[in-house]
């Protein structure tokens, strides 16, 4: 409903039931889907499992199994879409650290911040493109092609960290 809200006010409004988690995923995916023809940002997705993750959520919030203030402590993120480099790893989507030698290459295990964010009930929807190795001034790599500044397409996106 407000785009500009952090992943905490975020986790809040959905913990509150003030949002369920289902419309929140649906919303993230809308617009993850309508930027990237655009902008070439996102290299593997999970909408499907993250739309299941979301669902899951909403039951079991709707369980009342715990309290609102458990929920907080115990899992701070949950029901937030997350996405993140695809160069750190979430298991079962593509790794490939922009090289064409690896271009087949799957995560067999998160790394160690989609864990965290998993932990804190996060939910991963996308990776995204990375310089070749991480190492370039933009992300640009012979796997994915170009990825554009989605606010000035004449701009470059940045590199990597």
């Amino acid at each position: 409903q407000n785009p500009s809200l952090t992943a905490t006010e975020l986790a809040e409004k959905i913990r509150k039931k003030q949002l369920s988690c289902e419309e929140v995923m649906k919303a993230y995916i809308e617009r993850s889907k309508a930027v990237h023809p655009y902008i070439n940002a996102a290299t593997d997705e999970r909408y499907e499992d993250a739309l299941k993750d979301a669902k899951n959520i909403d039951k079991f919030l709707a369980s009342n199994v715990k309290s609102e203030e458990d929920i907080a402590r115990d899992t701070s993120l949950l029901g937030v879409p997350f996405t993140c480099k695809e160069a750190i790893g979430v298991k079962g989507m593509k790794q490939n650290s922009g090289l064409v030698k690896h271009k087949d290459r799957v995560a067999e295990e998160d790394g160690a911040a989609p864990a965290l964010y998993r932990k804190a009930g996060a939910i991963p929807v996308t990776v995204t493109d990375v310089p070749e190795l991480c190492m370039w001034w933009e992300a640009s790599n012979h796997v994915n092609g170009l990825t554009k500044n989605p606010y000035d397409n004449t701009r470059t996106t940045g590199g990597s960290s």
